[in-house]
């Protein structure tokens, strides 16, 4: 694990050099928000000049909440899931014509999801499930795409994202239920820690940015 992080950390550090003398001269702001379907967006901003950019991506994977009815009040239940990530990064522009650009850099990621379910037993109270997922993940983007730009002020993105990622998944499950007695619980934990590469739902991204 620290090998992977020392060697991210150099290949996002490369791609920064020069950084300072080029954001001496600022031309370039950018104001957005991201989409990488309909319930997975976030803000983002960019600063630099017109050959590259300091990216800033915020995103709010998911949130959602409901709840489960069970057959009496205390048996209730919910389903809950929230999401949030962190981009920051290097982006390089090439003009190609007057309304068209080609972009390219490196992101550093930071991703974490709690997923949360608790399933009451149709006939006994408490008797039920309950489980909970949080995952973990951060690692190093590739950035790959094109801006078209409308009026000067107006940018269109279009980009997607290959990736290498250091993920942790930590598992919570209870089962309580009723032996004929009294109520039991019995609790199982996991903690599952893997590396990843290659593109997800995640990786191809839209953007629609005000320039000033």
């Amino acid at each position: 694990m620290k090998n992977l992080l020392s060697t991210l950390s150099l290949v996002f550090l490369f791609s920064f050099t020069n950084a300072q003398e080029e954001t001496e001269n600022i031309r370039v702001k950018e104001m957005g928000i991201t989409f990488a379907s309909l319930n997975n967006f976030g803000l983002s901003f960019r600063i630099g000049n017109p050959k590259s950019v300091w990216r800033f991506n915020s995103a709010f994977i998911s949130g959602t909440q409901s709840d489960i009815l069970g057959s009496i009040d205390e048996a209730n239940g919910y389903s809950r899931n929230l999401g949030l990530g962190l981009q920051i990064g290097r982006e390089f522009r090439k003009k190609i014509d007057k309304n068209f650009e080609l972009r390219s850099g490196t992101d550093l990621h930071f991703r974490f999801n709690r997923r949360e379910n608790k399933s009451p037993s149709v006939i006994l109270s408490p008797a039920g499930r309950m489980f909970k997922r949080d995952n973990l993940s951060f690692g190093l983007n590739l950035v790959l795409g094109m801006n078209y730009i409308i009026k000067e002020h107006f940018v269109l993105g279009v980009e997607v994202q290959p990736f290498i990622s250091y993920n942790e998944l930590k598992s919570k499950d209870e089962n309580t239920y009723f032996n004929g007695t009294n109520y039991v619980t019995e609790e199982f934990s996991d903690n599952t820690k893997s590396i990843s590469f290659g593109m997800d739902n995640n990786s191809a991204l839209l953007s629609i940015a005000y320039r000033y």
